[in-house]
């Protein structure tokens, strides 16, 4: 199997994709990219991001804007940036937009050693393939214990959960229909207004045809919804102003090429070294987290933020039949969720569009880059509650655009640990739309 890394990972292939990071050389290999190389894979290079992973188009790529297939030759150009690690949706989006599997783990099946930091309770290792099952082939070999990363699961932690699957007697095909015994859920917040009419077909056509497959469709509620961009740009920010501190010129980065000679104190070197080499929206949210982490505003905004965050996992546990193991390791008796009326995964959009066209010339290009920045977060609507509840999700393609032709793709979302699950029906989505 042919493999591209995204290049925050550390590969002996080449330097970081950061102005900062420029001619920095890794050492080693991530972890994943020495498990995919010693199961048989073959790196054959690393694919563009926005600079730290930080956007939502590769607009504030130092190596310019990544070009979706279906736009290359046209009159109008498409975004597509690359992934294979997800934060806030870096994997499901690009997946959506340019037709193909995106897959997210569950926080911490995959080890995040040699992942260049963002946001270290949001980074997740994630997989862009063409299909379901080239997806499940890399998770399997990836999704390994790893000592040299904290957050990475243990094999004991592993070992329970699985015996918690077991546990709940759940059977996929336990009648004569291949998703007898399942229950998808609906959730009606994620019908907002940004949502375009395509989507809203594909994703009502979607949960038609898998009640055909035997499941049970049901509605269901995740009413801290509305909150999650919001939390999502205030912990995300505020994390990455953390981890992003040791770039500074002294300890990690290249030095600032306009330093005075004069200028000999660290903060000096600090401050110039930073202004001259992080780009504008790396820039933008270190001042957001730094700001959001203040003692003024720490309570008010930080603190409130983790809250709704949970209030966010909380709605997820609610809604499905199986515990959240993470959730409840260390007291087992207050597990939340819906044993019998809850369901097993969650059927939603992954983007409110198809693929947004990018700037044709210079002049269009600087204005994208310094209109209004929160116009862009609305991408991240359908895909950041998934990411802060620390859950599997899985974009797959699901028919075209009637206006322009351009991939749409639908999500599907399980519990935490419940990744096998959120394959096997993924692949029973994927094939109704791969039929002929």
């Amino acid at each position: 199997m042919l493999v591209g890394i995204k290049d925050n990972f550390s590969t002996h292939i080449g330097p970081d994709d950061a102005e900062l990071t420029t001619y920095y050389q890794a050492p080693m290999n991530a972890t994943v990219v020495s498990l995919i190389e010693d199961g048989g894979g073959t790196v054959v290079g690393k694919t563009n991001l926005d600079e730290y992973g930080m956007g939502s188009m590769t607009t504030f790529s130092i190596h310019g804007q990544t070009k979706m297939p279906q736009g290359v030759g046209e009159s109008r150009i498409f975004t597509s940036p690359g992934g294979s690690s997800d934060t806030g949706g870096s994997v499901r989006l690009p997946a959506a937009w340019c037709g193909i599997v995106g897959f997210k783990p569950s926080y911490g099946q995959c080890s995040r050693y040699g992942l260049l930091a963002f946001a270290s309770s949001l980074d997740t290792v994630g997989i862009l393939s063409k299909t379901v099952e080239d997806a499940r082939k890399v998770y399997r070999t990836i999704s390994k214990p790893d000592q040299l990363d904290m957050t990475c699961l243990s094999e004991n932690f592993r070992d329970e959960m699985a015996r918690l699957i077991r546990q709940s007697g759940r059977q996929i095909s336990a009648g004569s229909l291949p998703l007898d015994g399942i229950a998808i859920g609906i959730p009606q917040e994620y019908y907002v207004h940004e949502l375009d009419d395509d989507i809203i077909r594909v994703w009502k056509e979607t949960a038609n045809n898998l009640a055909q497959l035997g499941a049970e469709i049901r509605p269901i509620s995740l009413p801290h919804t509305k909150y999650a961009l919001s939390v999502y740009y205030i912990l995300a920010p505020a994390e990455a102003s953390s981890n992003l501190a040791r770039y500074d010129g002294v300890r990690y980065g290249k030095l600032a090429q306009t330093l005075d000679p004069k200028d000999c104190e660290v903060y000096k070197i600090a401050a110039k070294t930073r202004s001259e080499n992080f780009g504008p929206e790396v820039q933008r949210r270190i001042f957001i987290g730094t700001h959001s982490l203040t003692a003024g505003t720490y309570e008010g905004y930080f603190l409130k933020a983790q809250k709704l965050r949970r209030l966010i996992q909380k709605d997820f546990d609610t809604a499905f039949n199986l515990p959240n193991l993470l959730a409840t390791e260390n007291n087992p008796g207050s597990a939340v969720y819906n044993k019998d009326g809850g369901v097993d995964a969650i059927l939603m959009p992954t983007s409110v569009t198809a693929a947004p066209e990018i700037p044709t010339s210079p002049s269009s290009d600087l204005e994208a880059k310094n209109k209004d920045p929160t116009a862009a977060y609305v991408n991240d609507i359908m895909t950041v509650p998934a990411s802060l509840a620390g859950l599997p999700a899985i974009s797959i393609p699901a028919g075209l655009s009637s206006s322009n032709g351009l991939p749409l793709s639908l999500q599907l979302v399980g519990q935490f640990g419940d990744d096998d699950l959120v394959l096997d029906i993924a692949r029973h989505i994927h094939n109704i739309y791969q039929s002929p």
